[in-house]
């Protein structure tokens, strides 16, 4: 429509009807749509022929052309103010850019305000990650320089220890010894012995005498007591305090429990995983390096994870935060079982072909100090050794024979004590253990049984364990509060049992 002025207000619209404007009236100053543009060509109401019809994107033109300079009802303004706002944005396009450009710059700032934030939580994990792994490398030194330390002192205490000793002496004994072993190994010589050692008998009442506050004591009459004591302790029925299954393959060998924090399990694989009583595993060890074979019997201590190997045959052993290092070389002798004595010697259990022998090695040195292989008659005491303990009670060692199926228990010194045959028939001995009464315990897969004697050899009970749905049981260990842990071969089940009262 037309202002006061006579220019018409840019609307693009047409005038009459609202639509959009195609034409422009120079004359009427009109907005014109097609069809009113017709109509309007042709109205009577004015001369047709000073009607001046231009295209409505010409109308600006003749606009400035026509305007003048000053506005003659308003003297003070001019044309040229109204012919500047037909250049102008529409207001509503003005207001709705505005709006949209602080709308963009707005969620822009939001987008560069989350950016700035995750690279701030980035940097913070990066800083808390360099202080862990800082810490870590700290406690690590920590560590090394205790061990060291340790070491250093361990080695002082051997110097010391050896300097102490006489030399020339301990050559001697070494080289004699060796002249012992050629000897006794060159063909014809067979029937030599190595020297038996026969303690001197004394009176006892004499020792009593010397030292009157030594009480007297029947040794036959405590042992039956404590038998008495045992029966009373035997529960009628053995309660199962857990079971579970471990490993994914291959079959189950060994069970060695380490106090209080669960045990190690031998399986037919290269790793040893240790488990706690709900099944969990807690940690594994890898002893192979893909050449060498898997283990063939295992000891644990606190700090120290022992194992046989036959490809070579050796003994090797793993301590906390190291390697799987070879210590023992048993060169044409195969070692099977292992135990740490309660003195940490190593005892380890040897066959070659037709013979068997039990050697004990020292303590973290690794030399030979007793070889236990033939009786007072020169007759083998083995066939073929497999799994050996101690008795921490009286410091006997327990072998079973899995030639002759005989569980033997040889004392500290090496002397035959008994040979224990269970009382019924196909009896075959495999894992052992022992309790805190002394009592040997050991496993009979073939019956399905675990059998349990007294430390002079009398037979006390079994336990089957087909009601615990427990089959070919292999191996058996005691944990710290006397439960026992007894484990299948072939389903790798392990049951963890209550078998007496607590005392």
């Amino acid at each position: 429509m037309a202002t006061p002025n006579g220019i018409v207000d840019d609307q693009g619209q047409c005038r009459f009807c609202s639509d959009e404007a195609k034409y422009y009236c120079r004359t009427c100053k009109d907005n014109l749509c097609l069809k009113c543009h017709e109509v309007h060509r042709k109205s009577t109401k004015a001369n047709t022929n000073h009607h001046h019809l231009v295209l409505y994107h010409q109308r600006k033109e003749s606009l400035r052309s026509a305007a003048p300079d000053a506005c003659a009802v308003h003297p003070g303004s001019k044309y040229g103010e109204y012919l500047s706002r037909l250049d102008e944005t529409p207001p509503a396009y003005t207001l709705a850019i505005t709006e949209m450009k602080q709308r963009i710059t707005q969620e822009t700032n939001q987008v560069f305000d989350y950016l700035n934030y995750l690279v701030y939580e980035r940097h913070q994990a990066v800083d808390d990650v360099v202080t862990l792994d800082q810490e870590i490398v700290r406690m690590e030194k920590e560590r090394n320089q205790t061990q060291h330390m340790r070491l250093v002192q361990l080695e002082q205490r051997y110097r010391e220890f050896f300097a102490s000793i006489d030399k020339n002496v301990t050559i001697d004994f070494l080289n004699d010894r060796q002249d012992f072993k050629d000897l006794i190994r060159e063909p014809g010589n067979n029937h030599i012995l190595p020297p038996l050692y026969q303690p001197s008998n004394f009176n006892s009442d004499i020792l009593r005498a010397n030292m009157p506050y030594v009480m007297s004591t029947n040794q036959s009459a405590l042992v039956e007591t404590r038998l008495r004591h045992f029966d009373k302790m035997l529960m009628a029925e053995p309660l199962r305090v857990a079971s579970f299954i471990v490993g994914k393959s291959s079959l189950l060998y060994q069970i060695k429990c380490l106090g209080r924090d669960g045990a190690w399990i031998l399986t037919g694989e290269s790793t040893l995983s240790r488990y706690n009583r709900l099944g969990k595993k807690l940690e594994f060890v890898e002893t192979s390096d893909g050449q060498n074979g898997n283990p063939a019997g295992i000891a644990v201590t606190d700090k120290s994870i022992y194992y046989t190997r036959t490809s070579p045959n050796c003994v090797c052993v793993i301590s906390q935060g190291k390697k799987p290092e070879s210590v023992i070389s048993t060169e044409d002798w195969v070692p099977n079982g292992l135990c740490v004595t309660a003195t940490w010697d190593l005892v380890v259990a040897l066959q070659n072909g037709v013979r068997g022998k039990i050697v004990k090695y020292y303590r973290e040195v690794y030399f030979e100090c007793l070889t236990i292989q033939n009786d007072d008659t020169g007759h083998a005491i083995f066939a073929q050794p497999w799994y050996v303990t101690e008795n921490r009670v009286n410091g006997d060692l327990c072998v079973s024979d899995t030639q002759d199926n005989l569980l033997i228990v040889v004392n500290k010194q090496g002397k035959l004590r008994f040979r224990f045959d269970a009382p019924y028939r196909y009896f075959q001995p495999r894992d052992i253990c022992t309790n805190a009464h002394g009592h040997i315990i050991v496993a009979d897969p073939y019956n399905n049984n675990i059998n349990i004697i007294n430390m002079d050899g009398a037979f006390i009970m079994n336990i089957n364990t087909r009601p615990l749905d427990l089959y070919v049981p292999v191996a058996v260990s005691t944990d710290a509060e006397q439960n026992l842990w007894i484990g299948a071969r072939d389903t790798r089940r392990v049951v963890v049992i209550r078998y007496i009262h607590d005392s």
